[in-house]
Formats: structure tokens, C-alpha cells, sequence
């Protein structure tokens, strides 16, 4: 260890201390310096036309923003590795015999970098399925806490960018995104149908309850207005009866807040038209023994021999 050490230390003596003449001993000429720099801006404006292809594809609509943004991306690796690779044949050294004698590192690599890589497939999954998009709205399964919910900023080759109703930023890798459960509100494509769910008391005019509830969700602006609005009797509790009012909303990002909203309305009109809402009861009763069933209790408890006295005997008893 302390050799390599050595060595690495009298290399980079050498090459800091007269660069101009550590370049002069690579035996690179002029022309192979210059084939290298055009190589290069060959693969600049290579990278560049493609962007600007992907550019045109997402004006025509055929390509959403996140594809071409990953591609491009992707394209650019591959471009500038080919480019790194035509640059030092260029100037007459192969690469043979360095990928050769570091196979053993390629593969210690390999291992330490096998996330990188799924990441790395699983975005390119992500782009060829399509199944999740920049501006979507999802949801993801947490172990142990309520689902995340937010808006996918941006899909990387390797993570995906998720703004949540909080303003904070989620840097998700793609493999996360592919292996848990996603549940994709795609607000890019039409309304999302909700649900909110409420108790009336058994004595309720039903078809007041509706009037109420349908008037409450139509004033609320976010709701979709041109989707169909639904009421239904879910379960006839012991309570009183629950609702279930179904409805259509393109404002997806923040529901929670909307659907808040529409549940204070209801409760103030269920107030103001005198609808009542229910709550769990429980009703006891108290039986009270008179002084003849308690000596009889007593007498009794003499014969058990100071047992203690269940209900059972004593009702016997009374």
C-alpha cells in the first residue's frame, strides 16, 4: 500500500510540477489534438440537434416534456462515452488494455454501483411505459404513515422530483417509484372523482338531505360542474344513516383542502336546515334490589359459605 502510495505521489509530483513537458512526452501531435477538439464539438452539436428534435416533438404533442428531457439526458451519456472513446483512438492510444487490466475494479465497481444502475433501468422503464408523468399527481404507499401525496416536477435518469402539498421537494430514485405502490391522480388528463362520506339522523326527509348536499357541492368552485354528482345510502349504522356524495374535481394537488372545505359547507347548511347529524348513544340501566332481596342475598351468601353473589343469583333470589 505504501508503494502505490509512493507512486502516485511521484506521478503527480511530475505532472504539476512541468505540465508542458508531461504532455510533450504523451507524443501527441498537433492533428491529433485537433481531431480530439472536433470530436468533441461533433458530439456538442449532435447533442444539441437532438434536444431540439425533442424540443419539436413536444411542441406537436406527440412527446411529453419528461420524455424528452430524459432522453436527452440519456442521449448525451451515450454520446460524449463514444466521443471519449473515438478521442483517444484519435491520438493513438486503445483502450484495450485499460479496460483489461481493470477488470477486477469494473467489477467491484459493478457491485458497489448495482442501485445506481436499477435506478438507472428503472427510469428508463418509467419513460417507455409512460405510466407516470411530469405534472402528475400521485400518491405513494408509506410503511407505517399516511400516503405521500405530491406532484411529479421532474423524471431523471436515476430520480424523480416530487413537490408536495407542503412546498417541500422528494428526491425519489425510480426504483422506489417502480417497486411501491403508486397511485396516479394524472391531473394532465381529465377530472378525478371523490368522495365524502356523512351520518343523518333516521328521522331525516332524505330528499331535503340531497337538495342540501348536491347545493353545497355545486358552490364550491374547484368541483367539476359538467361531470355528474351522485348520492347514495352506504350503511344503515346504529346511529343513523350514512351518506356517500360522489362528485368530479380537476384541482388535484390540493384536494384535502377542497374537500375540507366542502365539509364545512355541509355542516353549516345541515345547521341551518335543521338536519340533524347523529352520534353514538348508549343507554344503561340500573335495577335496584329492595331490603327483602337483600337479606335474602345475605341468608344466601350464609348457606354459600361467603361466596360472592353473581346478577343471576340474585334474580333467582328476587
Amino acid at each position: 500500500m505504501n508503494n502505490i502510495d509512493q507512486i502516485v505521489a511521484t506521478v503527480s509530483d511530475k505532472v504539476f510540477e512541468n505540465p508542458v513537458d508531461t504532455i510533450s512526452k504523451l507524443n501527441i501531435s498537433l492533428p491529433e489534438l485537433l481531431a480530439v477538439v472536433i470530436i468533441f464539438a461533433i458530439a456538442f452539436a449532435l447533442h444539441s440537434l437532438f434536444k431540439i428534435a425533442m424540443a419539436w416533438q413536444v411542441r406537436k404533442d406527440k412527446m411529453r416534456k419528461s420524455q424528452s428531457k430524459t432522453l436527452s439526458q440519456l442521449a448525451g451519456y451515450v454520446i460524449f462515452i463514444f466521443a471519449f472513446i473515438y478521442s483517444f483512438s484519435a491520438v493513438g492510444y486503445s483502450l484495450t488494455y485499460l479496460f483489461v487490466g481493470s477488470t477486477a475494479l469494473l467489477v467491484g465497481l459493478g457491485f458497489g454501483l448495482q442501485q445506481l444502475f436499477v435506478d438507472l433501468i428503472s427510469g428508463v422503464i418509467l419513460l417507455i411505459d409512460k405510466n407516470v408523468n411530469y405534472g402528475d399527481v400521485i400518491k405513494i404507499d408509506a410503511a407505517g404513515s399516511q400516503p405521500l401525496q405530491g406532484r411529479i416536477i421532474n423524471i431523471g435518469l436515476r430520480a424523480s422530483l416530487v413537490e408536495t402539498i407542503d412546498n417541500e421537494m422528494i428526491i425519489i430514485p425510480n426504483s422506489k417509484l417502480m417497486q411501491t405502490g403508486i397511485k396516479s391522480l394524472m391531473r394532465n388528463r381529465g377530472s378525478v372523482r371523490f368522495r365524502v362520506s356523512i351520518s343523518v339522523a333516521y328521522s331525516s326527509d332524505m330528499s331535503k338531505v340531497r337538495e342540501v348536499i348536491f347545493a353545497a357541492i355545486k358552490k364550491n368552485e374547484k368541483v367539476d360542474k359538467n361531470s355528474d354528482t351522485t348520492l347514495i345510502i352506504k350503511e344503515f349504522q346504529s346511529s343513523g344513516v350514512l351518506v356517500e356524495v360522489r362528485f368530479w374535481m380537476k384541482e388535484l394537488f390540493n384536494s384535502e383542502i377542497i374537500l375540507s372545505d366542502i365539509r364545512f359547507k355541509i355542516l353549516e347548511d345541515f345547521r341551518n336546515s335543521n338536519i340533524e347529524i347523529p352520534f353514538p348513544q348508549m343507554v344503561t340501566h340500573k335495577k335496584y334490589i329492595d331490603e327483602d332481596d337483600v337479606e335474602k342475598v345475605e341468608k344466601k351468601d350464609d348457606i354459600i359459605g361467603g361466596e360472592k353473589v353473581s346478577t343471576d343469583k340474585i334474580n333467582k333470589l328476587a
